[in-house]
């Protein structure tokens, strides 16, 4: 077993036990000063201390105990306050109930000298929670650093929407590279990376990849799919002694839907007056600081696509709630100063409780969205419709553990998760937890373009195995404006990569037909050196091949760029023309240059000077026997026809080369 897994654990559990021994002793202390009985052998003692325990147990489960390492440090901190703080008001209540007796109190007594000491025993709680959250923490990560991660994916897009996420908890992961699916050496990528995220892979693929994973124990992050949130949902079922996973849509019955009824109009009443002070502050602000309408109603759809007005406190100026609906972004001006805080702390939507009362919405359920943003949203993203089959919620799963800014396709998959696993039990929980939402402070984190956290470009060519430390490798992607020249240098570092980025990479989905084709067509065309050949080899052939000679009297065509053999033609017919045509032959002795891209005739050279210089130009002639190498087509040495001297292995001048192109 892992020495680090062990000693974490080791830990976690030490901590976990003195902070709830702590938080124990520190409320039945203080609050025995005033009722001794408390910390006694009595009745009042066993049935507070139960109540204590058993509640604090409770709401562990449901917001989350002492998870340190798996979720955010404020998480954890807002998730043990919430229950530590419902657990002590549930007993002080129960304490002073109990308290109501001849031997104590007459009557019912919430604010006398035991309320000092339970408020002094709170805020001792609040500070002990922080600590041992802090302490956690600390001791956690340096016991663990960060996990080496990487990211298999098929898109740019994907990779880039994953380092979003994983940027957001640096302490535990770091990102070191991103590679497609298809790439050849996608094992060993993983096999060198201690998390694994896997993103917008075909099934066979994706199969094979997990199962290499587990094979290996490397820790795998699953992007979740549609069809993963229905598996996820499925139950166990042996069939003789076959496991099948049992798949249905299972619709709330009626004894549910009237129980779910039932608690909508029992919450929001309550809700309404409880809240009443507050939604009367709330609008007396709103009046006072900006004119215009005190509320914001707006068209949006719920279940079975029904469309009703919703109501809420503006928070906008006149003039923007007059303009088209648009999603508020990061910073919106259109916002008031009042209303900033007002959607903060969620005080705009109370007056939504008048919706769940009338029955258009639920307490729990999918969040009710704009019109246009259904429509857009069901275009990008088809699986969008299918939040339709729930009523619309004030709070729900897609809420809690969700932004306003989320994407619609993660809203989709959170809406859906709920709605698949839906249960009575399950709306207590989502309206318990909701608590936890004004603790984040990214809950109402407006949309906003541009944000991208640093990614790697997305890798589609193995690293050499063999790289020495302090190479690099460099990983030709697609910027942004569509051009070519966007790069990604891996640069190997003792038993890390460094992965920087150039050009942020445009979306590219390619399958592993498409890395083929890719990987074929950067290769560089393979070109064998041209052999001499005997003249009368040479002679019968015509022209032997690119660039190579001809004897005297042969004329040479275009076809010679093609690698053909050519006619031969009279040799007084090219005597009399000096240059039949573009890729003429000339007679013994003549060297053809440059003009016999135009079609001009040449001026004769001496044969001898033409011997010594070897090659006088593209689709000129050479001694008898003489064969030209086709190294002469790559590089940009000058030739005879340039008026400079070439020898039998210099290069020719490739401007040649492309005008011949051109003229042919």
């Amino acid at each position: 077993m892992d020495k680090r897994y062990v000693l974490s654990q080791v830990m976690k559990t030490v901590f976990q036990g003195l902070l709830y021994i702590s938080l124990f002793l520190t409320f039945f202390l203080l609050l025995s000063i005033t009722n001794p009985q408390i910390i006694t052998m009595s009745r009042t003692a066993a049935t507070t201390m139960a109540t204590f325990a058993i509640l604090l147990f409770i709401l562990t489960m449901v917001y989350g105990g002492y998870q340190i390492g798996v979720k955010k440090a404020r998480s954890v901190f807002s998730s043990i306050l919430i229950a530590i703080l419902m657990t002590d008001i549930a007993t002080y209540l129960q304490l002073q109930i109990m308290n109501v007796n001849p031997a104590n109190n007459d009557r019912l007594i919430l604010f006398g000298d035991d309320f000092w000491l339970f408020l002094l025993a709170m805020a001792i709680q609040v500070g002990l929670v922080y600590a041992f959250v802090w302490l956690g923490y600390r001791f956690y990560f340096k016991i663990n650093p960060p996990q080496k991660c990487c990211v298999v994916a098929s898109s740019q897009e994907q990779a880039e929407h994953i380092a979003e996420k994983v940027a957001t908890f640096r302490q535990k992961y770091k990102l070191y590279d991103v590679v497609h699916y298809a790439c050849a050496d996608v094992q060993e990528t993983i096999l060198a990376h201690d998390v694994v995220f896997l993103a917008g892979i075909p099934d066979t693929e994706e199969a094979q990849l997990k199962s290499f994973c587990y094979k290996y124990g490397k820790t795998i992050y699953l992007l979740a799919e549609l069809e993963d949130v229905i598996i996820s949902t499925s139950q166990q079922s042996v069939i003789d002694d076959t496991l099948f996973l049992y798949m249905h849509r299972v619709e709330p019955t009626l004894i549910q839907r009237f129980i779910k009824r039932a608690m909508d109009i029992v919450i929001s009443l309550i809700g309404l007056v409880v809240g009443s002070p507050l939604m009367l502050c709330a609008a007396i602000a709103i009046k006072l600081t900006s004119p215009g309408t005190l509320f914001f109603k707006q068209e949006r759809a719920t279940i079975g696509g029904k469309v009703f007005r919703i109501v809420k406190f503006r928070t906008m100026y006149r003039n923007a709630c007059d303009t088209r609906a648009q999603s508020a972004c990061v910073n919106d001006e259109r916002i008031t100063p009042v209303g900033r805080f007002l959607r903060k702390y969620r005080i705009d939507e109370l007056p939504q409780l008048l919706n769940v009362l009338k029955g258009d919405m639920s307490i729990v359920g999918p969040r009710p969205e704009m019109l246009e943003n259904v429509d857009r949203y069901t275009q990008e993203v088809p699986e969008f419709e299918y939040r339709k089959q729930m009523k619309a919620g004030l709070t729900g799963m897609a809420q809690i553990d969700g932004k306003y800014n989320t994407t619609p396709k993660d809203k989709v998959i959170l809406d859906l998760l709920y709605i698949e696993n839906f249960s009575l039990m399950m709306d207590i929980k989502l309206i318990m937890r909701t608590a936890t939402i004004f603790f984040r402070r990214d809950s109402t984190e407006g949309f906003q373009t541009g944000r991208k956290a640093r990614c790697p470009a997305l890798r589609t060519q193995p690293i050499h195995p063999m790289v020495a430390e302090g190479t690099t490798h460099m990983n030709q992607t697609m910027p942004e404006d569509g051009t070519e020249g966007g790069i990604a240098i891996v640069t190997p570092t003792g038993d890390t990569i460094q992965v920087t980025r150039e050009n942020r990479a445009k979306e590219i989905i390619m399958d592993a037909s498409d890395l083929k084709r890719q990987e074929d067509a950067s290769s560089p065309p393979e070109t064998q050196p041209n052999q001499p050949a005997p003249e009368d080899e040479c002679a019968t052939k015509g022209v032997c091949a690119i660039g190579s000679h001809a004897p005297a009297g042969m004329a040479l065509d275009p076809s010679l760029l093609d690698g053909q053999p050519t006619e031969p033609a009279p040799e007084d017919e090219c005597a009399t023309k000096g240059v039949c045509a573009i890729g003429g032959h000339a007679p013994a002795g003549m060297a053809l240059d440059s003009s016999l891209l135009d079609g001009q005739p040449t001026e004769p050279v001496p044969e001898d000077e033409c011997a010594t210089k070897g090659v006088c130009a593209i689709g000129g002639h050479a001694p008898a026997g003489m064969a030209l190498d086709p190294a002469l087509l790559d590089t940009g040495s000058p030739s005879a026809a340039t008026g400079q001297e070439s020898t039998e292995h210099q290069k020719l001048d490739p401007e040649l080369l492309s005008g011949a192109n051109a003229a042919l």
